[in-house]
């Protein structure tokens, strides 16, 4: 300590400097506390803005899958308008809308002209029907023209035709 003697009411260097400290390190405290909420509301702020971003993204899907669906079923109903099965729209979709309409007229065309080859292929191809074998008929005078091991070999026939049973 210095020379001079300490009155009441004075203060030390030493005491000065405490208290210099305590000013300083209060006002740091309070200029970290600020930063940090600073930062914390930054972060709170960054983290609001990307959760938006997120859902309007998943908005953004669940729009184009509903939109997807939709075409699905208007192309589904018009495949059964025109007599087909409505499960060939997913491979009939997949690009503009206006090219639905374009790709399911172009498969209705495809479609008919394959049952229109196969039909014509299976009416043209193989041998022709051959006429149906009719039951020979048996009566008095044919029954005479036969020897007796004939009418013995088709005795079976020769009785079905006569409607008897012997």
């Amino acid at each position: 300590m210095n020379d001079e003697e300490l009155t009441p009411g004075t203060v030390s260097a030493e005491e000065q400097s405490g208290q210099y400290q305590a000013e300083v390190t209060g006002e740091a405290a309070a200029d970290v506390e600020a930063q940090i909420a600073q930062a914390l509301a930054q972060a709170r702020e960054t983290w609001a803005e990307e959760e938006q971003a997120r859902l309007a993204q998943a908005v953004a899907a669940e729009r184009v899958r509903c939109d997807d669906l939709l075409r699905q079923n208007a192309l589904e109903r018009q495949l059964r308008e025109a007599g087909l099965d409505p499960a060939f729209a997913p491979f009939l979709k997949g690009g503009p809308e206006g090219e639905d309409e374009a790709r399911l007229a172009l498969f209705a065309r495809l479609v008919q002209g394959q049952v229109t080859a196969a039909l014509a292929e299976k009416l043209r191809g193989g041998e022709p029907p051959r006429e149906p074998e009719q039951p020979q008929g048996y009566d008095r005078d044919s029954l005479k023209r036969m020897s007796p091991q004939e009418i013995n070999a088709r005795w079976e026939d020769i009785v079905a035709a006569l409607g008897r049973d012997d």
